[in-house]
């Protein structure tokens, strides 16, 4: 059996994407069943030698470079888009999976599943028709976009046969429209094990020392909240690894700011250090984003280091902490009282949540995702 993946920014390590994608590639690689698995993908060169295995073939859409500026992801967009919908093979591809939050990633997976008669598979983050409703909340043409992205949406899912949803809220609000035409599931993200505790760290958290790590976009609202919470909690220190839309807003907010630090995204091995090396993990979502019921991928890599969490998520997200994370608290978005008051609840020992990563191994749900998918259910 021969499969096809395709991902924009396969090679992008920390994003949420991406990551999801390598665990996925893992998992179809060690499946017998598949005898080759080709990524169509834009990338870093420097990654590309660590991925590489003999069952699996990349195909590089964009510019390989290891710093992207905004004019490099804007080209690499573009070659991405015009490679991706012009792809060809020597032979036949049994299944394509689009796995993005992205429409152009359904798009480019339509037109290929099409020209190859090849069954079609979507692997849904975030509905873009979805993001668009939260970044649009005060624009009078908010509700005839969105109403016409996600008519492309359902009309490409519907072609589909089968499309999992990463966020159980997510799935339930576009079931109804979509279960009479193709298979819906859920198999969420997970924890890998690059994060896993591995036997409990002899220090003690500070909660006078907050880390965030993660994308720095519009959804995360940092170059709000940070100069706010920075100002109110004189206290304590805040360190920020990560890089996004935000970044260079939330760079000039802060940078009169002594108790702030902000730094570049740094490698997974590096990032596992850091969460156990003695902070509070911050993880926040924008009221909005957090109503259309996403769910950040950061709560299993977080939870899974064991360190304390404080999280400014609402809706979904917040139930799913409260309900599955300890020694996790969640404020408001946004809001630097709610913050304030539960800081001080955090308790500043590192907690074994070996339950919890068991329960979301993301190794074991995206095998019986594979498996889901590859036995044709319908």
């Amino acid at each position: 059996m021969k499969l096809l993946l395709v991902v924009f920014g396969f090679f992008d390590e920390g994003r949420a994407s991406s990551n999801r994608a390598a665990s996925l590639r893992k998992v179809i690689e060690r499946d017998e069943r598949v005898k080759e698995l080709i990524v169509l993908t834009s990338g870093n060169v420097n990654s590309l030698e660590m991925a590489s295995s003999a069952k699996t073939r990349y195909v590089i859409t964009g510019l390989t470079m290891e710093k992207q500026s905004r004019i490099v992801s804007v080209i690499n967009m573009i070659l991405f888009v015009v490679k991706g919908l012009n792809f060809r093979d020597g032979t036949d591809i049994d299944v394509v999976i689009g796995s993005s939050s992205k429409l152009i990633t359904l798009i480019i997976s339509f037109v290929i599943a099409k020209r190859f008669c090849s069954r079609l598979v979507y692997d849904v983050r975030d509905m873009f028709s979805d993001s668009l409703d939260a970044l649009f909340t005060k624009n009078i043409l908010k509700h005839p976009i969105v109403a016409f992205f996600r008519s492309i949406e359902y009309a490409l899912m519907k072609k589909s046969e089968h499309v999992n949803f990463v966020s159980s809220a997510v799935m339930e609000a576009h079931r109804p429209t979509l279960e009479n035409y193709t298979n819906v599931s859920c198999y969420s993200n997970g924890v890998d094990n690059d994060f896993s505790l591995d036997g409990k760290p002899r220090l003690k958290a500070k909660k006078s020392l907050i880390l965030y790590a993660g994308n720095v976009g519009l959804a995360q609202g940092l170059s709000k909240l940070i100069p706010a919470l920075a100002t109110n909690q004189k206290t304590c220190r805040f360190i920020i690894y990560g890089e996004g839309r935000d970044i260079r807003a939330l760079k000039k907010a802060t940078r009169r700011l002594g108790n702030v630090e902000i730094f570049s995204s740094i490698s997974r091995a590096d990032l596992a250090f850091k969460y156990r090396n003695g902070a509070c993990l911050l993880l926040h979502l924008e009221e909005s984003f957090c109503n259309i019921g996403a769910l950040p991928s950061k709560v299993f890599e977080y939870a899974a280091s064991g360190a304390p969490m404080i999280c400014g998520l609402s809706g979904y997200a917040k139930e799913f902490v409260e309900k599955n994370v300890s020694n996790a608290v969640v404020f408001s978005p946004s809001d630097v009282t709610s913050f304030s008051q539960q800081l001080p609840l955090l308790s500043d020992e590192y907690v074994d949540r070996k339950e919890f990563s068991t329960k979301y191994d993301r190794a074991i749900i995206l095998t019986k995702f594979l498996n889901h998918i590859l036995g044709g259910h319908r």
